[in-house]
């Protein structure tokens, strides 16, 4: 029984999109599809815990609870139960339960990557950084497709310790495997930044300058990084060269909102390093 159980939370439940991205109406349909399956399945675990976290999705935290309570009983082998348990409660802010469900997932299945997701989450709401981190670490270990808030939040984690090598390490290990994503790259220049590190943050910069078509970003990245390395006449430059790669673009691009944006703060940078003695 336990083979397709598990294959329907996987498919069902354990990767079910959040509350956000359903209607509440289309919520209570699928809760009725499924009601009437259990009708003519009651034996069915699977069944139960799908509903479970429909109701969850809902906000129905009682209702998921009860489920998820059927579910195990039908099913008392059934690990995944504690999964959408730990969910339910999470979204209640039932922390520490919440916890002890997790906690009894990953004891079972510890290569469990949603689970430790979800725990290091947990972690970081308690402010329990290190444990944080090293369910972050386990998780990506095992994680089959890696996102990049994946490691963006671990980084916050380590940095929360005032781990600065480790996240730096940690979102290069991210760009290694995911590619130079701007988020990742963008989080080591900042780290390297609050850590004085200009030579490094420059070096990052230049090199993802040269690896990209559209260059404007990155030069006025360069002249924020320079400036705060007290270097206001090679900063200048920097973001007037910015300007200039901004200017020379089609005219119809700059109207976006992000580049006028980008013009504009560059414009003020220029404006404000004219000010500095030489």
């Amino acid at each position: 029984m336990r083979s397709w159980c598990i294959s329907l939370i996987a498919a069902s439940c354990l990767f079910a999109p959040s509350v956000a991205s359903w209607a509440h109406g289309d919520i209570h349909e699928r809760i009725a599809a499924c009601t009437r399956k259990i009708q003519e399945q009651p034996g069915n675990p699977g069944l139960h815990l799908q509903r479970a976290d429909l109701y969850r999705q809902h906000g129905e935290r009682d209702r998921a609870l009860a489920d998820c309570a059927r579910a195990e009983k039908l099913d008392p082998e059934l690990v995944a139960v504690d999964f959408v348990r730990g969910q339910t409660l999470v979204d209640a802010g039932e922390l520490q339960p919440a916890k002890q469900a997790f906690d009894r997932l990953l004891a079972a299945q510890p290569r469990h990557s949603q689970a430790r997701i979800a725990r290091a989450r947990l972690f970081a709401k308690l402010k329990l950084y290190a444990a944080a981190e090293q369910d972050w670490t386990a998780a990506l270990a095992h994680v089959e497709d890696p996102e990049p808030d994946h490691f963006l939040e671990r980084a916050q984690m380590q940095a929360a310790q005032e781990k600065w090598d480790a996240a730096v390490a940690g979102l290069d290990e991210g760009v290694r495997k995911l590619g130079p994503i701007v988020s990742l790259e963008s989080a080591a220049i900042d780290l390297e930044l609050r850590q004085g590190r200009f030579d490094s943050a420059l070096a990052r910069v230049d090199r993802l300058a040269a690896q990209s078509v559209r260059k404007e970003s990155w030069l006025a990245r360069r002249g924020d990084v320079l400036e705060r390395a007290g270097k206001p006449e090679a900063a200048r430059a920097a973001y007037q060269s910015a300007l200039d790669a901004l200017q020379s673009s089609p005219s119809d691009r700059r109207r976006t909102k992000s580049l006028h944006d980008l013009e504009t703060g560059i414009v003020a940078a220029i404006e404000r390093l004219k000010k500095v003695p030489r």
